[in-house]
């Protein structure tokens, strides 16, 4: 039950929401303030003068009106003159309200106290830190406003488990769009406005299940592959305004053509699906006229099946295969016919992105994703749209492979789950949240979030500006969501209580709250009072 904030502008959440992150800095240039700040010496009989340089705060616990959690305080430029930091919650930035929560010797370096979950806040608004030496306290406090982290149930119709790169939950004109069940009308497409859920349309009668998936917004209508338990599963389209209605029966009858992929590149929209003549393989809609095959990829009644579609330099780029070994890196212009960027595993498959395509990322003028180049196994590659790709870096070593998948970009660093082996198949970390800094080639743990060896196998990323969001595995608490904020990683909320696992598949913000797919559970939300 834990959430890290670190909180630049007071009082939000999640600065992918409305600017997150409690952390502030002291500036002593701004102060109008004769006392010299060097502090002087303990013989001047003297109480401090300079205070802690900054604060950073994470509300550990989940219920309204209580906090607990990790508060770092950054060390006073100059601690010549003080002894310890004395902490208060206040009724407003300068005034305390009742007792020290602690007192904290120096150390020279930052200090980490953790305040206990369930400590109250009622009638407290902040957190005052002032120096102290055996003359008293610093006239002034460094503070900052309380992060009350307040997580709970929004809906409880069980919601489908859907990761979020098959497009599960979708914020679109000031709603969210996501596939529940209720146990009555089966898997149907469903909207929460912040307040009420409703069902939109039971596009599969009875029980059945219309189990929408790919949730895409294009020309201002909500596309996805759905069923009516007549037609197969097949392009859907919702207008906000009708009952949901399939665009076309690609594959005519019962057949599924099960457009998959979905996404918008040049005002057209793009998917994996198959029609009667042919297995899967590139298509196109611009809204007016019929769907239309881009090509033919793989010649015949076996599909080329492409993946992860991703705009970069004005290009759309996929995973693809045209023959039964050699899945390799396609581009598209528009125009032309779709062609092979390079072979990377030649006579095999390189894989490139993964089954889902997911790791299709832009950074810096290059896309990053995973790919085998047959020799050193699943590894970490980029492209900058003009060189043959490259692998960035050999995580673990030949003939194992790191396996780096679900990449985010947070700041100018990447961010994917990875494990790094020796040549024994041995890991120091096991598989993890790591980074990758391309302004100086560097490699790190980002998170080690089970400590050792152990596997936290982050999964089911999205960078939400200022925060990657996340799920991650601990033998104490099972698969829960997680967050990571450029400095530590947190859970947000023990969902299922205990070793159990939530299954967590989806993040989306709405009204200053974030809202995620907790499965069977519902819908939950997550805010700061």
């Amino acid at each position: 039950m834990r959430l890290l904030l670190r909180i630049f502008i007071l009082s939000s959440f999640l600065a992918f929401l409305s600017s997150c992150s409690m952390e502030i800095f002291h500036n002593p240039d701004e102060e109008n303030n004769e006392t010299p700040t060097g502090g002087g010496t303990t013989d001047t009989g003297t109480a401090p003068a300079d205070i802690a340089a900054g604060l950073y705060f994470a509300d550990h616990d989940p219920d309204e009106d209580a906090v607990g959690g990790s508060l770092i305080i950054s060390k006073a430029a100059d601690e010549s003159n003080i002894k310890s930091y004395v902490v208060y919650l206040g009724t407003d930035a300068a005034t305390k309200s009742g007792d020290a929560v602690a007192e904290i010797s120096v150390t020279g370096s930052d200090i980490t106290y953790t305040i206990p979950d369930a400590t109250s806040i009622i009638g407290k608004t902040h957190i005052l830190v002032y120096s102290k030496n055996e003359y008293g306290e610093s006239t002034a406090a460094f503070s900052l406003e309380v992060p009350d982290l307040v997580v709970e149930l929004a809906t409880s119709t069980p919601m489908e488990d859907v990761d979020d790169r098959q497009h599960g939950l979708v914020k679109w004109n000031n709603k969210l769009y996501y596939s529940a069940n209720d146990g009555i009308n089966g898997a149907e497409l469903w909207s929460f406005d912040g307040t009420t859920e409703t069902m939109i349309s039971d596009s599969c009668p009875g029980a059945c299940d219309s189990a929408p998936m790919w949730i895409t917004e294009f020309n201002d209508k909500l596309f996805y592959m759905g069923g009516d338990g007549v037609n197969g599963r097949e392009l859907w389209v919702y207008d906000g305004i009708n009952p949901p209605s399939m665009v076309i029966d690609l594959n005519p009858g019962a057949g599924n053509s099960a457009p998959t992929h979905l996404y918008v590149y040049n005002n057209k929209l793009y998917f994996n699906a198959a029609d009667s003549g042919f297995d899967f393989e590139l298509w196109v809609y611009d809204g007016i006229a019929p769907p239309s095959r881009v090509a033919d990829i793989r010649a015949g009644l076996i599909g080329s099946y492409p993946y992860g579609m991703t705009e970069f330099n004005g290009k759309l780029y996929f995973s693809a295969q045209d023959s039964p070994v050699n899945r390799e890196l396609w581009v598209y212009d528009g125009v032309n016919p779709p062609s092979l960027v390079y072979d990377i595993c030649v006579g095999g498959s390189a894989d490139p992105g993964g089954v889902y395509g997911g790791s299709f990322t832009e950074l810096g003028g290059k896309i990053y994703f995973h790919a085998n180049d047959c020799i050193s196994g699943i590894e970490l590659w980029s492209y900058d749209g003009i060189s043959d790709p490259v692998m960035v870096k050999n995580i673990s070593a030949d003939p194992f492979s790191s396996n780096p998948d679900y990449f985010s970009v947070l700041g100018d660093k990447l961010y994917f789950s990875a494990n790094s082996l020796d040549a024994g198949g041995n890991s120091p970390y096991g598989s993890e949240l790591y980074s990758y800094d391309p302004a100086t080639d560097t490699l790190s743990v980002a998170a080690d979030i089970v400590a050792g060896t152990g596997d936290s196998s982050p999964a089911k990323m999205e960078a939400k500006t200022a925060a990657i969001l996340f799920t991650a595995t601990t033998v104490a608490y099972g698969n829960e969501p997680y967050i990571y904020d450029g400095r530590t990683a947190y859970m947000i909320y023990d969902l299922n209580p205990g070793a159990g696992s939530s299954n967590v598949s989806d993040f989306a913000g709405l009204n200053g709250k974030l809202y995620f797919n907790g499965g069977a559970t519902g819908l939950w939300a997550a805010y700061i009072k």
